[in-house]
């Protein structure tokens, strides 16, 4: 910003100030679509798994937490989530591949 520029700013009031930072906002207008275009089985799982999600984040910002320790406990749950599934995964793969291998040594020694 240049110098004019930013005495302008600071000879705004509070409400001038507030007023100029909402027209800059990043935050896009709101998209106005007929509710019937959703599958509305779908839309109403993405409310309540949003609506879970909010709560837990409010919920542990409540406790005095950071910002940064809640969004960091949700990651680390999710990712030991994901790893605890990739583990199962795995696990049923080699049961399968052992199988497979007793197969096929069966199949040799015929």
């Amino acid at each position: 910003m240049s110098e004019e520029v930013n005495e302008q700013v600071l000879e705004l009031d509070p409400d001038q100030l507030q007023e100029l930072i909402g027209e800059q906002s990043d935050t896009l207008p709101p998209i106005e679509i007929e509710l019937d275009a959703y599958d509305q089985g779908e839309f109403q799982k993405g409310i309540d798994e949003t609506s879970h999600l909010a709560g837990v984040i409010t919920a542990l910002l409540n406790t005095g937490v950071t910002e940064g320790f809640v969004l960091d406990y949700l990651l680390n749950k999710a990712t030991i989530e994901h790893n605890l599934e990739t583990a199962k995964i795995n696990k049923d793969m080699n049961i399968e591949m052992v199988k497979h291998q007793r197969v096929v040594a069966d199949k040799h020694e015929l």
